[in-house]
């Protein structure tokens, strides 16, 4: 076992970091107990986009020349909406958020997850509270946009929602009872986002568009993310375990350290994380295929006979089909014929994210072969077998959990996890920003991007330490 200290620009240390799983200093905790910080997190962003939506385009439609009528596809199209309707300012909050996500992250590792994760929230209540000031005082209307991106700097600080989704995933990954239930754990926390989101959508709109009031948008996501924090504050248990502090010597730490972090997570492990790294991101940059097979079958009309209802819900309910049941269904056949082991775990997470990618690949090339523009049922057809592929990122997730506890790196899960996904962030920007929704050549780049990702995942990982206990990397533990 080896213990670490700080340097004063360090995160405190507040628990023992080990070099394995077995001591990891997590404990059990139900993950009943973590879905509704998730669940009314997600809610609040989908309200407050709207919120947004409605202020940028009463503010900033007539002047800068913006589309209006974006949030027509409210329901399933929210995030392609996000990106388009607010392009810079979702820029600059990742380029904040990418210098500060190193240092949250680790502090999670060491101090613990509650305090980054209310952090992290506390500065989205932050955001729409600037939002709400900012559209309801006249006399700052005209600098809406420097008090604007004051707020995105501010929410960036706070670590951002790349900081809240890295805490989130350490968390689940902390109270996972067993290698095969992390994979199931982050399928659901992904399905609760999921719903929590359009949920959010779905309240803003009512009021914002039915009750024309666009401040009770604001006003009650505000009040929604203060319940939420006060749940995590006095009701959700931290996960690790807690030893009083101590000083050892420790190589000072920098503030460079801490903005490429997101670098040298990940490139401290040789091949096996930068592999894992690259194939997730390239399939984050797929990540706006759902808004355009759904764009195609609404303006293309190849469904005349479903209503624009259905056709909104059907890939819905298949992406939280595979989520919520099909996952952890075919996690307990692994569990009966493999066991419930790292290597089990491991092995399950690969298989599914190569699995998941692998029928996405099949959906996009059926289409670019037989669902062309001038086909209906076929193209309509293969669009319903990509939400078959949801369980894609929430693997890929889970195996690079897998992939650190074999490099006995798991006292670093949290900045492992905050690294990725601002990379899976940034390759969602590019992917509705610049990914042509109305454009068939999508479905090309796409289909490229799939393969390098499933190639990617083809070399095999590190051995877990059950399988493999002395041939721990020096280099990984020294860095």
């Amino acid at each position: 076992m080896s213990q670490f200290t700080l340097s004063e620009t360090e995160p405190l240390i507040c628990r023992e970091i080990h070099s394995d799983v077995s001591s990891s200093g997590s404990r059990y905790i139900p993950a009943l107990r973590l879905f509704p910080v998730v669940i009314l997190a997600s809610i609040c962003r989908g309200i407050s986009m709207y919120a947004r939506f409605d202020y940028y385009q009463d503010t900033f439609c007539p002047d800068a020349n913006y589309t209006c009528g974006w949030f027509q596809n409210w329901l399933m199209l929210t995030p392609n909406i996000s990106v388009r309707m607010e392009m810079w300012p979702t820029f600059a909050l990742f380029v904040v958020s990418f210098t500060t996500v190193g240092w949250w992250s680790t502090f999670g590792d060491r101090r613990g997850r509650r305090p980054v994760l209310f952090v992290s929230l506390f500065g989205a209540l932050l955001f729409d509270l600037i939002y709400l000031v900012v559209a309801n005082i006249p006399a700052i209307h005209k600098d809406a946009q420097d008090s604007l991106s004051l707020g995105i700097i501010i929410y960036g600080l706070l670590g951002g929602f790349a900081t809240y989704t890295g805490v989130i995933l350490a968390y689940a990954s902390d109270i996972s009872p067993s290698p095969l239930s992390r994979t199931a754990i982050f399928g659901v926390l992904e399905a609760c986002s999921f719903t929590g989101f359009r949920i959010g959508a779905v309240f803003g709109r009512l009021a914002g568009s039915v009750l024309s009031h666009s401040n009770l948008s604001y006003i009650l996501s505000v009040f929604i993310a203060a319940v939420n924090l006060a749940y995590i504050y006095f009701v959700l248990p931290e996960s690790l375990e807690q030893t009083p502090r101590e000083q050892y010597p420790l190589p000072p730490g920098t503030a460079a350290k801490y903005i490429f972090s997101p670098f040298s997570v990940i490139f401290r492990s040789r091949k096996h994380l930068v592999l894992l790294a690259l194939a997730t991101y390239m399939y984050s940059l797929t990540l706006a295929l759902d808004a355009s097979m759904l764009s195609f079958n609404l303006k293309r009309g190849y469904f005349p006979s479903l209503s624009r209802s259905l056709l909104l819900a059907i890939p819905a309910v298949l992406n939280l089909l595979v989520l919520l049941f099909i996952i952890p269904a075919l996690a307990l056949l692994f569990k009966n014929i493999y066991g419930d082991t790292e290597k089990s775990g491991l092995m399950f997470a690969k298989s599914i994210a190569q699995n998941s990618i692998l029928v996405a690949v099949i959906a996009v090339l059926s289409i670019l072969e037989f669902g062309g523009p001038g086909s209906t049922f076929l193209f309509g057809t293969f669009s319903f077998l990509y939400p078959f592929s949801a369980g894609a990122l929430p693997a890929l997730y889970s195996l690079a959990a897998s992939y650190l506890i074999a490099l006995h790196r798991s006292s670093e899960i949290g900045a492992l996890f905050g690294a990725l996904y601002i990379w899976v962030s940034l390759a969602d920007y590019i992917s509705h920003a610049v990914l042509d929704s109305n454009g068939f050549e999508i479905f090309g780049i796409a289909a490229v991007c799939l393969v390098i990702a499933i190639i990617l995942l083809v070399p095999d990982g590190p051995s877990p330490p059950s399988e493999d206990t002395s041939g721990v990397d020096g280099a990984d533990i020294a860095a």
